[in-house]
């Protein structure tokens, strides 16, 4: 053990938390959205999510983000994954999960201008950026 510092002074460490979701529909298909020119990364494809608030717990976040940005109702959340994310201007540790909706009803918010329903391996062919391929590839590497 490590002698003790009496000038040691406890730094408090802040993240921004933020949420990730792989969205299945009930014919397996996975939903992929693509950012509208009004966010950061505009025409990138990704998965949906967000931030999440103060004092939200991040399941609630999920839930909340996947209604926003496409109107589905999610269930049967799952955690699949953390992350940092070090390329924002504020470093934010992001939770990736998966979810199922029995809809495929997608009704697009501002924040997105295109959406696809793929199986695997079209999922597994899509660009995405690099910061969420580590989801993806999460994702399928988990029995279906």
């Amino acid at each position: 053990m490590s002698d003790y510092d009496p000038n040691y002074v406890d730094v408090p460490v802040y993240f921004r938390l933020g949420i990730k979701t792989v969205i299945v529909n009930s014919d397996n298909k996975i939903l992929l959205l693509q950012r509208s020119d009004k966010t950061s990364s505009p025409h990138s494809w990704d998965f949906g999510g967000g931030g999440v608030n103060k004092s939200e717990n991040p399941v609630d976040s999920a839930i909340r983000e996947a209604k926003e940005e496409t109107g589905l109702n999610v269930h049967d959340l799952r955690p699949l994954m953390t992350y940092l994310d070090t390329e924002s201007k504020d470093e934010a540790v992001i939770i990736g999960f998966t979810a199922h909706t029995n809809s495929s009803d997608v009704k697009l918010s501002w924040e997105h201008e295109a959406f696809r329903w793929l199986n695997r391996e079209e999922l597994n062919e899509m660009q995405l950026p690099d910061l969420h391929d580590s989801i993806r590839k999460a994702f399928l590497q988990m029995p279906f």
